[in-house]
């Protein structure tokens, strides 16, 4: 029940930075959001689901739970060694990355996010919940106005400067991801049973080549800013989110980034990594080379401090070069956001 699981581990629900300046991708949430719907519709969670979503959209063989069904049919999970059988096993909040299903009923759904909230001239949803749902909110790169970043369950990517929305799913003994593009109206859901990200990534790209093949590639948008603007932005950062700050692993604080300016470009690297540009798009929006939306974004917080925020996580600088004291140029995007 859902309830054993949010009286589990306790120190996972503690709040460790400011509502609404970091994101970080966490299981946890998604469980205690629904705990507070078994909370206000005094219905559990896994009944809700298939009564309100699996039954409307026609997912038939979706659950949460292994019945005699889902037993008959259910591949063996492997690990990454693809011969050693890992056993079915549930995480504790189902909510998060419990679900069984037959690849070819996840396709409602999908059809659902591409039509913007239609399903067979069914009205399913408003077009503006679909938006939220891809849209970031609770950063201070969204707050500023940059689009790009995690949402309601949904995040971006790019291929080859197409932009893909989605979601993936980690467990031992299996994997999978679901995206889709808008340029093309076109998505795929992919499900292998081993813990091997190594295929997976393979068979992704295989996948979202073939989907854009005969789209026209968006073309970025020109660098905009002055090498003056670009130093403002040097110096030391050290990442301040984790995914598991209580288990050790992947420490905030314990991760430093350089950012750089050479030959009037502005770069990142990490240590024991190569350095990679970072292109102007809009004031205080970047992106990297092989990328046409800005991903990135440097904002100042409430304390002063500037922070780094994009696919490479959240940092906020520690040191920077003598002088550089003055605050980046604002975007239009960033203004527009402000009012």
């Amino acid at each position: 029940a859902l309830t054993d699981a949010v009286r589990f581990r306790p120190e996972a629900r503690r709040v460790v930075w400011q509502p609404g300046t970091h994101s970080s991708y966490s299981n946890v949430g998604s469980g205690l959001a629904a705990y507070a719907l078994e909370r206000s519709t005094d219905t559990r969670f896994e009944n809700y689901v298939a009564e309100r979503i699996f039954a409307r959209l026609g997912m038939d063989s979706a659950g949460f739970f292994v019945d005699q069904d889902i037993a008959a049919n259910l591949a063996t999970g492997y690990d990454t060694d693809g011969v050693t059988e890992i056993p079915y096993w549930h995480i504790i909040f189902r909510p998060a990355g419990g679900m069984n299903i037959r690849p070819a009923d996840f396709a409602p759904f999908l059809r659902l996010m591409i039509n913007r909230g239609t399903l067979d001239g069914r009205r399913l949803l408003d077009a503006r919940t679909i938006r939220r749902m891809e849209t970031p909110t609770t950063t201070l790169a969204a707050r500023r106005g940059l689009e790009y970043g995690y949402g309601l369950g949904i995040y971006p990517w790019q291929y080859n400067g197409f932009t893909f929305h989605g979601h993936g799913g980690d467990a031992d003994g299996y994997l999978a991801h679901f995206g889709y593009n808008l340029d093309t109206r076109r998505g795929y859901f992919l499900v292998i049973n081993a813990y091997n990200h190594r295929p997976l990534r393979r068979m992704r790209r295989v996948v979202e080549a073939y989907l854009v093949r005969d789209a026209k590639r968006p073309s970025p948008p020109p660098a905009v800013a002055r090498e003056a603007e670009l130093a403002l932005y040097t110096g030391r950062y050290r990442s301040v989110t984790s995914r598991f700050p209580w288990s050790g692993m992947e420490p905030a604080g314990n991760e430093e980034l350089e950012v750089s300016l050479e030959d009037g470009r502005l770069y990142t690297v990490r240590s024991g990594a190569r350095k990679r540009p970072l292109i102007p798009v809009d004031g205080t929006f970047f992106r990297r080379r092989d990328e046409t939306v800005a991903t990135a974004a440097f904002v100042w917080d409430d304390r002063g401090a500037l922070v780094l925020q994009g696919d490479m996580g959240n940092y906020v600088r520690q040191e920077e070069p003598p002088g550089r004291t003055a605050r980046p140029p604002t975007s239009s995007a960033s203004a527009e956001a402000g009012n």
